[in-house]
C-alpha cells in the first residue's frame, strides 16, 4: 500500500481527489470527535449508502481507470448520543416484620444510539448488594436485569415504608467516558400491627376493714 493523496470535505460533505492515475485505490475516512459510522452498504442506492467500515473507515479497494471519475464512494456518519435508563421494581410491595427481604430488579436498557460496554453496574442507596450480569457490551434498544436485596429492620417498621433509589452505568468508548442513567425509586410499604399488652399484679395477700 502506498499514500497517495488526502483530501478535505466542504461544509456539503463533497470531497475530492485530483491527482489520481488508474489503478487500484481504497479510502480511509476519519470521523469528526463524537460520530460514528452508520452501517456500511445499507439501502439499494449505491451513491448514497456508506462505503466505510465502522470500526477503520476503510473502504473496499476501487479500481479506476484512465480518465474515469467515481463519485459512489462515501462515508455516512452520525452524532454519538449515548444514554442508559433504569426501571426499578421491588418484590413484594409490603412488608410486616423484622427479616423480611425485599427482592429488587433493575431493567437497565441502552436507550442511545451507540453501543455501550462493560462494566455495567447499578448503584442504590438502600441495597449493598447489587448484582449485574457479565456483559461485554450492549447495543442500542436491548437490555439486562440487575438484582439485589434489603432486609427489612425495626426502624423501618416504625417508619411505616422503605423507599430507595437507583441508577446504572457503562462506559462510552466515543466519548471515552462513564454513561449514567437518571434514577428511578421504588416504595415499599409496611402493614403495621400496633399493640400493647398490660399485665398487672398485687402483692396484696389479704384486705381487712
Amino acid at each position: 500500500d502506498q499514500f497517495v493523496e488526502t483530501a478535505t470535505t466542504n461544509a456539503s460533505g463533497i470531497y475530492k481527489f485530483t491527482s489520481l492515475l488508474a489503478g487500484d485505490y481504497y479510502v480511509i475516512f476519519t470521523l469528526p470527535n463524537g460520530y460514528v459510522f452508520s452501517p456500511k452498504n445499507t439501502g439499494a442506492d449505491v451513491a448514497k449508502d456508506s462505503n466505510a467500515d465502522i470500526v477503520t473507515g476503510q473502504t473496499a479497494a476501487v479500481t479506476l481507470t484512465g480518465g474515469e471519475t467515481n463519485n459512489t464512494i462515501d462515508a455516512a456518519m452520525y452524532a454519538a448520543a449515548p444514554a442508559l435508563s433504569i426501571v426499578k421494581t421491588a418484590s413484594p410491595l409490603t412488608y410486616n416484620a423484622v427479616g423480611n427481604v425485599i427482592s429488587y430488579s433493575y431493567l437497565v436498557t441502552n436507550s442511545g444510539n451507540v453501543i455501550l460496554y462493560a462494566p455495567f453496574s447499578v448503584a442504590d442507596d438502600k441495597t449493598i448488594n447489587e448484582n449485574c450480569p457479565v456483559t461485554a457490551s450492549l447495543a442500542p434498544g436491548v437490555s439486562i436485569t440487575c438484582t439485589s436485596s434489603y432486609t427489612i429492620t425495626q426502624i423501618d417498621l416504625d417508619d411505616g415504608s422503605v423507599i430507595n433509589t437507583a441508577s446504572a452505568s457503562a462506559e462510552d468508548a466515543v466519548s471515552n467516558s462513564t454513561v449514567t442513567s437518571l434514577t428511578d425509586s421504588e416504595t415499599v410499604t409496611a402493614i403495621q400491627s400496633p399493640s400493647m399488652t398490660v399485665a398487672k399484679s398485687s402483692t396484696t395477700v389479704g384486705l381487712s376493714a
